[in-house]
């Protein structure tokens, strides 16, 4: 039986599609803030710097050849810059 061959269209559809998903604003991605703020300065860098590769990714989808929704990737960087803000905003 022959193997069956992902085009990298279908993945770059299918990553986009993960990536959509994780991003839409709800309560459990609100940016991981608990009852008493981020723990520590340490734990802020490292969720913001996590944000930023997250966003890199979806900088790079967007720029590729492949048909991907790029209103809809640039409302995901949007919002993750939005979570670097109220991260940074919660530091002191």
């Amino acid at each position: 039986m022959p193997k069956a061959v992902l085009r990298p269209q279908a993945i770059l559809q299918g990553m986009e599609a993960a990536i959509l998903q994780e991003f839409k604003p709800t309560e459990q991605n609100g940016g991981g803030e608990g009852p008493g703020g981020l723990e520590s300065i340490d734990q802020a860098l490292e969720q913001i710097d996590r944000l930023l590769r997250q966003m890199l990714l979806l900088a790079g989808l967007s720029a590729s050849d492949a048909a991907v929704n790029r209103a809809q990737l640039q409302g995901a960087l949007d919002r993750l810059r939005d979570k670097i803000d109220r991260i940074a905003d919660g530091i002191q």
